[in-house]
Protein backbone atom coordinates (compact mmCIF):
# COMPACT_ATOMS: atom_id res chain seq x y z
CA UNK A 1 0.00 0.00 0.00
CA UNK A 2 1.53 3.48 -0.56
CA UNK A 3 0.79 5.81 1.79
CA UNK A 4 1.16 8.80 0.04
CA UNK A 5 -2.23 9.49 -0.74
CA UNK A 6 -5.02 10.92 1.57
CA UNK A 7 -6.85 8.03 0.26
CA UNK A 8 -4.78 5.58 1.02
CA UNK A 9 -3.87 7.24 4.92
CA UNK A 10 -7.56 6.66 5.82
CA UNK A 11 -7.75 3.24 4.30
CA UNK A 12 -5.09 2.20 6.54
CA UNK A 13 -5.08 3.79 9.28
CA UNK A 14 -8.73 4.11 10.15
CA UNK A 15 -11.00 1.79 7.47
CA UNK A 16 -9.17 -1.32 7.70
CA UNK A 17 -8.73 -1.29 11.97
CA UNK A 18 -12.46 -0.12 11.89
CA UNK A 19 -13.35 -3.24 9.76
CA UNK A 20 -11.74 -5.73 12.01
CA UNK A 21 -13.49 -4.29 15.02
CA UNK A 22 -16.65 -4.73 13.16
CA UNK A 23 -16.08 -8.10 13.69
CA UNK A 24 -16.56 -7.95 17.67
CA UNK A 25 -20.14 -7.71 18.96
CA UNK A 26 -18.49 -6.21 21.44
CA UNK A 27 -17.04 -3.21 19.87
CA UNK A 28 -19.89 -0.37 19.44
CA UNK A 29 -18.87 1.88 21.95
CA UNK A 30 -15.14 1.83 20.38
CA UNK A 31 -15.75 2.22 16.88
CA UNK A 32 -18.42 5.17 17.76
CA UNK A 33 -15.50 6.74 19.25
CA UNK A 34 -12.73 6.24 16.38
CA UNK A 35 -16.09 7.15 13.69
CA UNK A 36 -17.92 9.67 15.15
CA UNK A 37 -14.53 12.42 15.36
CA UNK A 38 -13.47 11.65 11.62
CA UNK A 39 -17.29 12.14 10.43
CA UNK A 40 -17.18 15.29 12.26
CA UNK A 41 -14.31 16.56 10.25
CA UNK A 42 -15.41 15.50 6.87
CA UNK A 43 -18.75 17.13 7.39
CA UNK A 44 -16.80 20.40 8.68
CA UNK A 45 -14.83 20.03 5.30
CA UNK A 46 -18.09 19.55 3.31
CA UNK A 47 -19.59 22.16 4.67
CA UNK A 48 -17.07 24.55 4.84
CA UNK A 49 -17.05 25.10 8.90
CA UNK A 50 -14.23 26.52 10.41
CA UNK A 51 -12.05 23.66 13.10
CA UNK A 52 -13.24 26.10 15.88
CA UNK A 53 -16.99 27.20 14.57
CA UNK A 54 -19.50 25.95 16.18
CA UNK A 55 -21.47 23.49 14.28
CA UNK A 56 -24.48 24.85 12.05
CA UNK A 57 -28.16 23.82 11.40
CA UNK A 58 -26.30 22.44 7.71
CA UNK A 59 -24.34 19.89 9.83
CA UNK A 60 -26.71 18.69 11.32
CA UNK A 61 -28.82 18.15 8.39
CA UNK A 62 -26.48 16.48 6.58
CA UNK A 63 -25.60 14.45 9.75
CA UNK A 64 -29.27 13.06 9.83
CA UNK A 65 -29.02 12.83 5.60
CA UNK A 66 -26.24 10.45 6.05
CA UNK A 67 -27.33 8.54 9.35
CA UNK A 68 -31.10 7.89 8.98
CA UNK A 69 -31.23 6.99 12.08
CA UNK A 70 -30.88 10.73 13.45
CA UNK A 71 -34.01 11.88 11.44
CA UNK A 72 -35.64 10.27 15.14
CA UNK A 73 -33.30 11.90 17.49
CA UNK A 74 -32.27 15.92 17.82
CA UNK A 75 -29.65 15.78 15.75
CA UNK A 76 -27.97 18.96 17.91
CA UNK A 77 -29.21 17.85 21.20
CA UNK A 78 -26.91 14.18 20.68
CA UNK A 79 -23.80 16.08 19.36
CA UNK A 80 -23.60 18.22 22.49
CA UNK A 81 -24.17 15.39 24.80
CA UNK A 82 -21.53 12.95 22.51
CA UNK A 83 -18.92 15.75 22.42
CA UNK A 84 -18.96 17.01 26.11
CA UNK A 85 -20.08 14.00 27.61
CA UNK A 86 -19.18 10.82 26.49
CA UNK A 87 -16.25 12.10 23.94
CA UNK A 88 -15.02 14.40 26.64
CA UNK A 89 -15.30 13.12 29.65
CA UNK A 90 -14.99 9.61 28.95
CA UNK A 91 -11.73 9.31 28.95
CA UNK A 92 -9.03 7.63 30.90
CA UNK A 93 -7.36 10.48 33.63
CA UNK A 94 -3.95 10.31 34.75
CA UNK A 95 -3.77 10.18 38.66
Amino acid sequence: MDLNTDRDRFQYWYSEPIEILLKNEHTGFAVMTLTLPILERYLRHKLNIPPSAKLTPDFHAELARLIPEFQRVPTLEFWSNYRHGLLHQATVQGH
